[in-house]
């Protein structure tokens, strides 16, 4: 009997899968959350998709989706809180509470007392912690949607000449994300830690960044108005090339977009088996060189004007060759904008950045998978599937062709198909995009072959 663990529970043909939603209001004494999370599982009628990608657009661009959660309201449960049924009567409006998903796999164990226990994978199963924002109407199928953000709405929802505590020198991009999480309403209430893990300094892992951002000197500074904090901290991430990101606990974390060093999963399909990961891949919808993601020059504006001392380019060297990546590619720019940027220098440094992952015609893939809870962005995984070996197939029936016509007894054998293209074994990738389902149970992931 195998033990159990997140990798034998995904592996299994049958699993029991758990589903759960919490909610937490905030209080109309202080208007902070209340302690403790409140299960409305009972109240979910469909749970919805929960995605999160990066440079899978656009080199940079960090996308979260919106969700919405449907929900039953028989009993009044999402009224309004000035109904005195509502789940919110006596707390403080539905908007911007807290909501966290879990789901994860059940091993059920007999013991030897006769009763069954339960032990639940992955350890840490939470999806998604976001807030409600948005409109909650009532409607007469007795069932209301909760619009779901994930927390870097929280960001968004606060203007960023509202933030202080900026040196006359200036801030870094790790400065900036370190006055988000010590900022204060003025009377010792922090705005943004009540919303993120635990509500402590040690729930935002900051990493430190270089550049001097010397506009960044004041609240007053013009570079910051009518920018929302989530803008500001999109646009020094892009500086930087770096990420802001929620982990799935919800915890905030700034950092490099290196893959994690070791490897959090392996998956196989077509053409393998394995006992340790099981199959896991249902179909392989694309994989391939991505053009759209290549570039041969990079050209960072740093100055507002039209003058050559108002860029830094840097490029592949160009020549009529068989063998010149400009030449057969095509001389593609990625621009970018951003008159934060100190100086020459800087800019420098952030057009290198960029144009070590954007230079290379890179290989992606996507797929889809059975429900698998535990992994993030950025993670290391190997990816095993071939459309041509047939060598390992334990059943080819609806898989390959049987003979050519016409028959003969010397060719009664399985023809390969020669149009597949797709053999990746033990294959490393970098997740850019983790799509998880929680009505179908089925996951969808982009990586990027490193």
């Amino acid at each position: 009997m195998e033990t159990p663990s997140t990798i034998n529970m995904i592996k299994k043909p049958r699993s029991k899968v758990f589903r759960r939603a919490f909610i937490k209001r905030r209080q109309l004494s202080d208007g902070l959350f209340e302690p403790d999370w409140l299960d409305v599982t009972s109240h979910v009628k469909y749970w919805g998709q929960y995605k999160t990608s990066i440079d899978v657009e656009r080199q940079g661009l960090l996308r979260f989706n919106s969700v919405k959660m449907r929900m039953s309201n028989i009993e009044g449960k999402f009224n309004p809180d000035d109904d005195e049924f509502s789940l919110w009567n006596g707390y403080a409006n539905q908007q911007r509470s807290l909501v966290k998903i879990e789901a994860g796999y059940t091993h059920q164990t007999l013991g030897s007392d006769g009763i069954w226990s339960s032990t639940e994978f992955p350890t840490s199963p939470v999806m998604f912690i976001g807030i409600i924002s948005g409109n909650t109407y009532v409607s007469d199928k007795n069932e209301v949607i909760l619009p779901l953000q994930p927390l870097y709405q929280i960001f968004r929802d606060y203007p960023a000449h509202l933030i202080d505590g900026f040196g006359a020198g200036g801030v870094s991009a790790g400065g900036w994300f370190a006055l988000l999480r010590d900022q204060t309403d003025g009377s010792g209430e922090y705005i943004f830690r009540p919303f993120i893990g635990g509500g402590t300094a040690t729930d935002w892992s900051i990493a430190s960044a270089g550049h001097l951002y010397a506009n960044l000197n004041t609240s007053s500074a013009s570079d910051l108005s009518n920018l929302d904090c989530w803008e500001v901290s999109t646009r020094l991430a892009e500086s930087e090339n770096m990420v802001p990101l929620f982990t799935r606990e919800g915890k905030f974390v700034f950092r490099e977009k290196d893959p994690t060093t070791t490897v959090s999963y392996e998956f196989f399909g077509l053409g393998f088996s394995d006992r340790t990961y099981g199959h896991t891949i249902k179909n392989v919808t694309s994989y391939g060189k991505k053009l759209t993601q290549f570039y041969s020059r990079v050209a960072v504006k740093f100055v507002d004007g039209d003058t050559s001392t108002s860029f830094v380019n840097t490029g592949l060297a160009f020549t009529i060759s068989g063998t010149n990546t400009a030449w057969n590619l095509g001389h593609r720019t990625f621009e970018l904008q951003n008159f934060w940027i100190p100086n020459s220098a800087a800019a420098a440094s952030v057009a290198s950045a960029l144009f070590d992952d954007v230079s290379s015609l890179n290989e992606e893939i996507n797929f889809s998978t059975s429900f698998i809870p535990h992994l993030d962005i950025l993670d290391r995984v190997k990816v095993n599937y071939s459309a041509v070996d047939i060598a390992n197939q334990e059943s080819l029936w609806d898989l390959k062709d049987w003979t050519p016509d016409p028959i003969a007894a010397e060719e009664l054998y399985w023809d390969a198909s020669r149009g597949d293209a797709i053999v990746l074994k033990d294959t490393p990738f970098q997740l850019l995009s983790i799509d998880i389902n929680l009505d179908k149970l089925e996951t969808l992931f982009v990586g990027k072959k490193l």
